[in-house]
């Protein structure tokens, strides 16, 4: 459900409602347009919703989602990435997840096919961890990832928090692996 500032503060009901086929774990307004909201749900979905109301007092409702490809686990973070300008479509627009399933995915938005697909990928494993912070024998188990900061002064960098109480700085210089579903 969807409520302004005020109306929480009053104790109003929300004058919106948003279905999702999943518990959302993470949602976020597009910094240029509020009428967008990105969610992240349990399953490892995506979803980004048009809250702008029509003539006829209607929403447009999904504008994209995932379609359970790309996270396993519930997406802990959502970020909309900086660009030049929004336009209707989304079709220049970018997001990045993250999810306990150790992944940090760059999706591409397609709203004309109501679709986000991955186009990068990283996936922190355990190896990637300092050794007082490592499990024995288990230096591929990915890493579930908690938080996640994008730089507001160079959006190339963002800071990511783990289950394994570790905090990493990641950049332009990191390896980006492609990770399959």
């Amino acid at each position: 459900m969807c409520a302004s500032k005020a109306r929480i503060e009053t104790g109003e009901f929300s004058n919106l409602r948003l279905d999702a086929p999943c518990c959302l774990t993470t949602v976020r307004f597009h910094p240029r347009d509020p009428s967008l909201v990105l969610a992240g749900g349990f399953t490892g979905e995506l979803f980004i919703w048009s809250v702008a109301r029509e003539e006829g007092g209607s929403t447009d409702a999904v504008v994209a989602s995932t379609n359970m490809q790309g996270h396993r686990e519930k997406v802990t973070a959502v970020h909309w990435l900086p660009q030049a300008e929004v336009d209707s479509t989304l079709r220049h627009t970018l997001v990045l997840s993250a999810a306990l399933d150790g992944k940090i995915l760059l999706w591409a938005v397609d709203a004309k096919a109501q679709s986000m697909l991955p186009k990068r990928g990283f996936l922190l494993q355990a190896e990637h961890l300092p050794r007082t912070l490592k499990v024995r024998g288990r230096s591929r188990t990915e890493v579930g990832i908690t938080a996640v900061s994008i730089n507001a002064e160079d959006t190339n960098i963002i800071s990511i928090g783990t289950e394994a109480g570790a905090v990493f700085q990641v950049g332009p210089s990191c390896t980006v692996e492609h990770v399959d579903n």
